[in-house]
């Protein structure tokens, strides 16, 4: 049976519509913005008036930013740091979870406590700096993975995947003669879609955009990343710096450019941002599952 809406739900609803209609403008139309300039010769952007297509279309600007090999290196530091680092991050809070998980587990309260300790309080850039160059990560590309391997807020959320679990089909796999990592591996983790999915995303998203690593810990430019490069454009005006010695300032058919470094600064900002961006929509079915359970068991 249908029920009839009155009219001052019809109200909300529609005022509700508006609302989340004027937030998805708000959130998407700047990223549009930046994406239709990144396609329009730089010189004629200076002109300003372009709002919804480009007035001049043009692919010099990402053209000028795929000939650069300082960006291009930093390109492949950022895909590689992603896909070492999500790895290693759900690899290695799945198995310290899942430890602590069984209640088997000796001081099992102990640790998780201390664990939670580490959530709000911590030694400090300073002794951080002091630990990682004691044990020779400066300047490498461990510096970026190392540090960021774990956090007890994902090992919470694994936990609370885990304890979900029925005892029984781990039970039964410890009967027919499975240890503790044959069932991690053959039955804890193909169980456990939607949480991997869910910490993956969460874990790639991080290292993705993280420029910390590089600004502190590293001074080799082929170790530094895209997020960093981009950071360096904004603040310090790399951008200019590049085109100049790339001899981005001459014409690419003429005896005038049509780059210029707000031009590159966005195209980079585009090519930056646009892969992890694709990689959510394949993730999305299991992100909601795995966000649900972490956040409403403990």
């Amino acid at each position: 049976m249908k029920i009839k809406e009155s009219v001052p739900d019809r109200i909300f609803l529609t005022a509700i519509h508006l609302l989340f209609a004027l937030v998805i403008v708000v959130c998407v139309y700047p990223l549009y913005y930046c994406i239709v300039i990144s396609l329009n010769e730089g010189q004629d952007a200076l002109r300003a008036g372009i709002y919804f297509w480009p007035r001049m279309f043009t692919l010099d600007n990402y053209r000028a930013v795929f000939k650069d090999s300082l960006i291009l290196d930093a390109y492949f530091i950022t895909v590689m740091r992603t896909v070492v680092g999500t790895i290693a991050v759900v690899l290695f809070n799945a198995i310290f979870a899942y430890a602590l998980s069984r209640n088997e587990l000796k001081f099992r309260k102990v640790y998780i406590y201390i664990g939670m300790f580490t959530m709000y309080f911590w030694g400090g850039i300073i002794p951080l700096y002091i630990l990682l160059r004691t044990i020779g990560l400066l300047n490498s590309f461990w510096v970026h993975i190392l540090p960021n391997l774990s956090g007890f807020f994902t090992i919470l959320i694994f936990i609370a995947f885990f304890r979900e679990i029925p005892e029984s089909i781990i039970e039964s796999a410890r009967i027919d003669g499975a240890n503790e990592f044959l069932v991690l591996v053959r039955i804890v983790l193909p169980m456990s879609t939607a949480v991997l999915a869910t910490i993956a995303l969460f874990a790639a998203v991080g290292h993705w955009n993280s420029w910390i690593e590089s600004y502190l810990y590293i001074s080799n430019p082929k170790l530094q990343t895209l997020p960093y490069l981009l950071v360096r454009m904004i603040n310090q005006g790399l951008a200019e710096e590049r085109m100049r010695s790339q001899g981005l300032m001459m014409a690419w058919s003429a005896n005038t450019s049509t780059i210029t470094a707000n031009s590159i600064r966005l195209a980079t900002m585009i090519v930056a941002i646009v892969p992890i961006m694709l990689s959510y929509p394949f993730l999305q079915k299991y992100f909601v599952k795995g966000m649900m359970i972490g956040a409403v068991k403990g």
